[in-house]
């Protein structure tokens, strides 16, 4: 009888990107699986089975009533109620192996493995203890939870070699798995156009952010709309991706106050399987990133990975890593990096990625690597040969 895998992540179902995509390469390997998330538009636990993957549903139910204003306590409360509701399922329920996502379920994975003996797959995502201030209390934490679960995890896997390599040094344990945050190459055709959602007309031009737009991220998506005076009238920007009322006044004010309200577009986030069509409508995507700690120093993101596989120029900080994914890629720059406290290299790289023939390149090199190399199809035969090995 196939391997059981009982996979689970601290996440809503429709935006579960990484662990969804795992859990088809799973599928077509021949393993019998179970998928735990929560989903914010369910009042109840919901367990329904698709293409043969039974999936657990959670509820959260302070997040799935939308308050226009959301009480921190109420909301980190509800969070609490899931992961212990998901912690539960997975250590009375059997499996082969566990997989976890992210470390707010690893007790749960480290538990179920015990008890049921079977194996723990620790997907860690982020450096962990390096997502806030060197001295927090959260990364001390962090630290020590995963200093004292890693002998039992049988299998490691990051998101980009630098953080794999960091966890191996900072552990004394063997290098994770590296596992990319990769687009499928197959990716769905939806009928969803931004270029209609947004309004634009003819010529006009489409300049995109995919993301949350959480408070540390939007003083850099601020600097993108405080630039737009100084670039063609024709450019537009627009910010896939969820923002809280507090947050999406703040961009509506200071477009306005900055005469550019016209140009500037907020739409909601889409299921992960829907990104790729919809961006596919835009011109440039900018990932404007500014490290500050080290798990973003090392990030591993999949929205440059899905404007390649869009086809989409991509504009960027000079953040090393990005750096290095623009240009120092096997097919050729892919789009251009500026110097990210520098209004003026930010609006001369824009320029520059709309200029016709230099888009065309940044264009086909981005398609040619998505295809051949940043891809999940690639990531895919790695995950096969260690699941086999476990």
């Amino acid at each position: 009888m196939p391997k059981k895998v009982i996979m689970a992540e601290f996440q809503d179902i429709r935006f579960a990107t990484r662990a969804l995509k795992e859990i088809k390469s799973l599928e077509r390997m021949g393993y019998r699986l179970e998928f735990l998330a929560y989903d914010q538009t369910i009042d109840k636990k919901n367990v329904i089975v698709r293409d043969g993957v039974k999936y657990r549903l959670f509820p959260n139910r302070y997040w799935a009533k939308r308050r226009k204003t959301i009480d921190r306590v109420l909301r980190f409360w509800g969070g609490i109620q899931v992961i212990l509701r998901m912690t539960f399922s997975l250590v009375f329920h059997n499996a082969d192996i566990y997989h976890v996502h992210d470390i707010k379920l690893l007790i749960g994975g480290f538990f179920a493995s015990l008890l049921h003996r079977g194996k723990l797959v620790y997907d860690a995502h982020e450096l962990h203890m390096a997502k806030k201030s060197s001295k927090s209390f959260g990364n001390r934490l962090n630290y020590w939870l995963e200093k004292a679960v890693f002998p039992h995890v049988d299998l490691c896997i990051h998101a980009s070699n630098e953080r794999a390599e960091f966890v191996r040094r900072l552990y004394g344990v063997k290098k994770p798995l590296v596992l990319e945050n990769f687009a499928l190459k197959n990716w769905k055709h939806t009928p969803a156009n931004l270029r209609h959602l947004c309004g634009l007309r003819g010529e006009e031009k489409l300049l995109l952010y995919v993301g949350n737009i959480v408070p540390f991220v939007l003083h850099r998506v601020e600097k993108v709309v405080s630039a737009l005076p100084r670039m063609d009238a024709s450019i537009h920007f627009c910010l896939v991706g969820p923002v809280n009322d507090r947050n999406r006044l703040s961009l509506e004010s200071l477009a306005q106050s900055l005469n550019v309200a016209s140009r500037v577009h907020i739409q909601p986030p889409v299921p992960s399987w829907q990104v790729i069509s919809l961006i596919s409508t835009a011109d440039v995507s900018v990932i404007p990133m500014e490290p500050i700690n080290l798990n973003q120093e090392f990030a591993a993101l999949n929205k440059l990975s899905e404007a390649c596989m869009a086809g989409l120029p991509v504009i960027v900080t000079d953040v090393p890593v990005l750096f290095r994914q623009v240009y120092e890629n096997p097919v050729g720059p892919i789009g251009v990096a500026y110097q990210k406290d520098s209004e003026t290299s930010f609006v001369e790289a824009v320029h520059k990625c709309f200029d016709p023939s230099a888009a065309k390149v940044y264009s086909s090199n981005a398609k040619l690597l998505a295809e051949h190399y940043y891809n999940w199809e690639n990531e895919e035969k790695k995950l096969k040969e260690a699941y086999e090995e476990l």
